[in-house]
């Protein structure tokens, strides 16, 4: 799964990556996002067809929901019945979105204590998540934007640290998420799969990060035994 991850990238390292409109100059770096925070996510509008950015609560709302309380329940979406669940499957036809993230955590019991490693790329480059988006119509006429992380078996070599690892999309299958068609959905299932490329690094960092309140640049650092 994904609980918990990290955006330091500015807006202008995001759209060397990835071309998309944005009201937003610049985002502060959050070096511990947690479920139901406002996160920028990559849309497709469904109104002008422009790629843009939208700010989102990390975890998803369906349109039908009655409250918002769906949002903890809903920050990841199995890949493998994304387009089964009653809570997914019409905005995987319609509303898919990406989530960039400079890295995230995982945890991993050792002796006896929560350990959580973070996981991010060689490069230093962003990450790319697949994910959903809804709108949900507040009964005072206001409208949030929410959305999930799609999740999938980890890769043989994040299994050690759990058995679950966000869908990490390059090139240009990062634009076929979000642009493909309702007549293409066939199609994104090959999307749908662990990373695979030995350009991913992870290590152990501060249990400090287990407080989800502790926003800090040294949450990234690496410590050592």
């Amino acid at each position: 799964m994904c609980g918990r991850f990290v955006l330091h990238h500015r807006i202008s390292e995001l759209q060397n990556d990835i071309e998309f409109a944005t009201d937003q100059i610049n985002i502060n770096p959050d070096y511990n996002i947690a479920p139901t925070k406002p996160i920028i996510a990559i849309i497709r509008c469904p109104h002008t067809l422009i790629n843009k950015s939208e700010i989102c609560q990390w975890g998803l709302v369906p349109s039908w929901a009655k409250d918002t309380t769906w949002s903890a329940k809903l920050i990841n979406a199995r890949a493998e019945t994304i387009n089964e669940k009653p809570s997914f499957r019409n905005a995987y036809k319609r509303r898919r979105c990406l989530i960039p993230a400079s890295g995230y955590y995982e945890w991993k019991i050792e002796r006896n204590t929560k350990q959580p490693y973070y996981i991010h790329m060689y490069s230093h480059r962003p990450m790319f998540f697949a994910g959903l988006w809804e709108i949900w119509n507040n009964p005072d006429g206001s409208e949030l934007y929410s959305c999930t992380i799609a999740t999938v078996s980890a890769s043989p070599q994040l299994k050690t640290l759990h058995n679950r690892m966000p869908v990490i999309l390059q090139g240009a299958a990062r634009i076929k998420w979000i642009e493909a068609g309702e007549n293409e959905i066939y199609s994104l299932s090959e999307y749908l799969v662990p990373h695979m490329g030995e350009d991913i690094e992870f290590y152990q960092v501060s249990t400090a990060v287990n407080n989800a309140r502790w926003n800090n640049p040294r949450a990234v650092d690496p410590i050592t035994n």
